[in-house]
């Protein structure tokens, strides 16, 4: 009798994991048939076969298989009816899961709203798999995102690729994309009248391909007649559409570099700092040569604030605000003379209104 009870057992959860059996949600009840099934085993087996059933639930959760996990504690409430413990963990996981759902969902309508389509299928396919009466996420996927896949658009009088580019993706420089999808040359003229269907693209799809092998040489060639500022955003280009471009990468570091060496020499001490600091800290001796400027500006910037607190002593409050400035520009987050400006500024229309 009690090999019968534990197959109709097995029998009975092996259909709740292969899907013959539909498990309820909270508001549903398991079948008669079923229960008249399982109260034919013994009280014991249904206590042993019941806490195996939890134990794996919450190897599941852990796992973060919540689906799974509450299948096996509902299955283990099936066994134990009266267990509040049981009963409470179903509440806990089904509010867990719903949860999940929503975050999904709403981390869809944002990708939605930025035109990220796939990022948003994948979103609202994860909530369903959470939740798979999730209203909101069914008819997003239905109805919403097929409309947003393309785009249509009403060909007028005077209108370019380049006018239509900046319409649709609000980039002239992408006119290529539309004779693309147009299926016609982009010195061709678009005819007026015409309805076109235009697909919403990801970002990065957009992008108008890049000649690698010719903005490097020019790069290089700005770069070697010490064009630092020209080259510089020529290799950024390059590496926007091949990121493991080494050349453009030390391009980009070395423009860097130049750049701020050619600021200090300049006395802009504060852009120098910027230039080096974009620089890759393991490029040539930059960390150190920031380490220096950072020193020398610190020592410039106590100097200046010192004769402002002289200026200001001898009631030389403009020369004092004046020196503090300065302070300030090499010093950005000096505290004291972020203060002390507010300070003599505050006596000095105190002593216009006393004038």
């Amino acid at each position: 009798m009690k090999k019968i009870s534990i197959c109709i057992l097995t029998a009975f959860f092996i259909s709740l994991l292969s899907g013959c059996f539909v498990l309820p949600r909270k508001s549903d009840k398991i079948s008669s048939t079923s229960k008249t099934l399982l109260t034919k085993s013994t009280f014991k087996e249904k206590n042993i076969l019941s806490k195996e059933y939890q134990i794996k639930s919450l190897e599941l959760k852990k796992n973060g298989e919540l689906q799974k996990a509450i299948i096996y504690m509902k299955a283990a409430n099936v066994l134990k009816p009266d267990d509040s413990d049981i009963e409470a963990w179903i509440n806990s996981l089904q509010a867990t899961i719903d949860e999940e759902a929503e975050k999904h969902f709403k981390r869809g309508l944002v990708y939605f709203k930025q035109n990220l389509l796939e990022k948003a299928h994948k979103e609202l396919l994860i909530t369903l798999r959470y939740n798979p009466y999730h209203k909101k996420a069914f008819y997003f996927l239905k109805n919403e995102l097929i409309k947003k896949k393309h785009i249509s658009y009403k060909i007028k009088e005077k209108d370019t690729f380049k006018k239509i580019a900046e319409k649709i993706y609000k980039d002239p420089d992408k006119d290529f994309l539309i004779a693309y999808f147009m299926g016609i040359s982009v010195t061709s003229k678009p005819k007026p009248g015409k309805i076109i269907q235009l697909p919403v693209l990801d970002p990065k799809a957009t992008r108008k391909p890049v000649d690698v092998t010719a903005e490097l040489n020019k790069a290089k060639a700005l770069f070697k007649n010490k064009n630092y500022i020209e080259a510089l955003p020529v290799a950024i280009k390059i590496l926007r559409n091949d990121k493991e471009n080494k050349e453009a990468y030390h391009l980009v570091n070395a423009s860097y570099y130049q750049l701020g060496k050619e600021l200090a020499v300049q006395k802009k001490y504060q852009e120098s700092l910027k230039m080096l600091c974009k620089t890759d800290p393991a490029y040539k001796d930059v960390k150190t040569i920031i380490a220096g400027l950072k020193k020398f500006l610190k020592k410039r910037a106590e100097s200046h604030y010192k004769r402002g607190v002289e200026y200001f002593v001898n009631d030389k409050l403009k020369a004092a605000i004046k020196e503090w400035k300065k302070t300030l520009a090499l010093d950005p987050d000096n505290k004291d003379a972020k203060k002390d400006i507010e300070n003599a500024k505050s006596l000095l229309e105190k002593l216009k209104k006393v004038e």
